[in-house]
């Protein structure tokens, strides 16, 4: 038996693993937090771009590597929240 924390106040919630909707269920849970861990990361790489960007004492250099860490933080960002929706929409329509 597996146990997804779904329930209310996150208390466990037993699923059999024998039919579509289970997988289904278990699935989702490992794609939102696989997406929950790229969006973690990307607001790290936004703060550590930030960071770059207010210790580069105005060096050109510096200041293009932080501009390109905030852009690639931006993009994951974006990208990370598009999959989720993506993904749920799939999920929700395909499957109910």
């Amino acid at each position: 038996m597996i146990y997804l924390s779904q329930g209310p106040l996150n208390e466990p919630v037993p699923i059999e693993t024998n039919t579509l909707v289970n997988w289904v269920q278990v699935s989702r849970a490992v794609i939102n937090s696989l997406i929950l861990i790229v969006l973690v990361a990307s607001v790290i790489g936004l703060i550590y771009g930030g960071y770059q960007y207010i210790t580069s004492q105005g060096n050109p250099d510096a200041i293009k590597s932080a501009k390109m860490t905030l852009l690639a933080s931006i993009i994951a960002v974006v990208l990370s929240v598009s999959a989720y929706a993506v993904v749920a929409f799939v999920i929700n329509n395909v499957f109910g």
